[in-house]
């Protein structure tokens, strides 16, 4: 999929950062000048490369806290994921970038190609993005999000929040189910 995508787009270079498997991408990589296979990285290493960046590509199951995605879109740069319900959520219906129909590479690099495409036409703006993603994600509006949320929570809702806390309090990890020695989570 990466193969067909480098042709579309020649003069396009992608950045893989995290934990790549070598024997998953080394081989194009040997052959693909474009694809650069960055490993894991500094903070400040990935947000100089995202700042230069269009699109940002999540190939993962799941995101438990998008700073990677968050970052991305204060810096103008588009989404591009997989079905994820959290970054689905921050694509906004198309507006933020393109979620792939399907957990698939060709799938994904359909939604790149269709990604890079709204960025060629024009319908793409880095600073609006950027606007936007720094707006949304800012510790204020996260503060007015949380304090709106928490505003919502009936004194009924409260109680039985407090409740479960107590419940699991009285518990050790291993009684609820789960402990981080547990071989199923290694």
């Amino acid at each position: 999929a990466l193969a067909h995508f480098f042709s579309r787009w020649p003069a396009t270079e992608l950045v893989l950062f995290g934990a790549v498997p070598e024997h998953a991408f080394g081989a194009l990589a040997a052959r693909e000048p474009r694809l650069r296979l960055a490993g894991i990285q500094e903070p400040h290493v990935v947000a100089e490369t995202l700042a230069q960046s269009r699109a940002a590509l999540f190939s993962s199951r799941w995101e438990t806290g998008p700073h990677v995605a968050t970052e991305s879109l204060a810096l103008g740069a588009t989404l591009v994921s997989v079905p994820m319900p959290n970054l689905e959520g921050m694509i906004d219906g198309g507006r933020f970038g393109t979620l792939a129909g399907r957990r698939s590479p060709e799938a994904l690099a359909g939604a790149l190609a269709a990604e890079l495409a709204a960025w060629d036409a024009g319908r793409r703006d880095a600073s609006a993005i950027a606007s936007y993603g720094r707006a949304r994600f800012s510790p204020v509006a996260v503060a007015r999000t949380l304090l709106e949320t928490l505003s919502e929570i009936t004194p009924e809702h409260f109680s039985k929040f407090q409740h479960l806390l107590s419940l699991l309090s009285q518990k050790s990890p291993k009684s609820i189910g789960w402990h981080p020695n547990d071989e199923k989570d290694r």
